[in-house]
């Protein structure tokens, strides 16, 4: 069986930096894979994010799954269909012009979702969200300089910009807080107070 990350919260499986960092990391190698191949992924979300089994990631492996808006990019064109989950769109593809750097657009916005218990962007419906998304704005509250690493913050802000800043799959595997021996923040507890919030706000 395979496991998502949401069903891993669900049973109190939460992640602190050192843990997410590998987390993060299998996935950018399978979509630079991906991209090294010419395949556009287009829905990188948690529910498409699944684990062997529920163990700790020692003994454990992350895996990208459901292709279904997957595509072959020719490296000359950009892509004009918009497709993807309204919360982990990249602003580029709302407007129809884009190319495989979406995929980095909703990895950033899992990484971030996955520290601060909530999403970077959303609203009162998907309108809203998809407004909140065209702006690009990326807020910090106080949590994060208490309890969250400036090498996380620093990625998400290499990832969460407009397309041409944007990093590349490689540029991630190459940033410190992925690659850099260090001692993370045991910020798991503050992670699951703050998940647990969004679901009861999400229900």
């Amino acid at each position: 069986s395979i496991y998502k990350i949401e069903e891993r919260m669900t049973i109190g499986k939460y992640f602190d930096e050192k843990v997410l960092s590998e987390v993060i990391r299998q996935i950018t190698s399978a979509i630079k894979y991906c991209h090294d191949k010419g395949i556009c992924h287009r829905d990188i979300k948690p529910e498409n994010i699944c684990f062997l089994n529920l163990g700790d990631m020692d003994n454990n492996s992350v895996k990208v799954i459901d292709f279904g808006f997957g595509k072959i990019i020719d490296s000359q064109k950009r892509i004009n269909s918009q497709v993807g989950s309204a919360l982990y769109i990249a602003p580029e593809v709302i407007k129809k012009n884009y190319t495989n750097k979406c995929d980095i657009w909703s990895l950033g916005v899992i990484l971030y979702f996955l520290l601060a218990g909530k999403p970077p962007f959303i609203g009162s419906n998907d309108s809203q969200t998809l407004i909140k998304i065209s702006k690009m704005k990326v807020e910090f509250d106080e949590e994060w300089n208490k309890n969250i690493s400036k090498e996380a913050k620093d990625l998400i802000e290499h990832m969460l910009v407009k397309e041409e800043e944007r990093y590349s799959a490689e540029d991630v595997l190459n940033h410190p807080w992925i690659n850099k021996e260090k001692i993370f923040p045991k910020n798991s507890e503050v992670n699951e107070k703050k998940f647990k919030l969004y679901q009861k706000m999400d229900n």
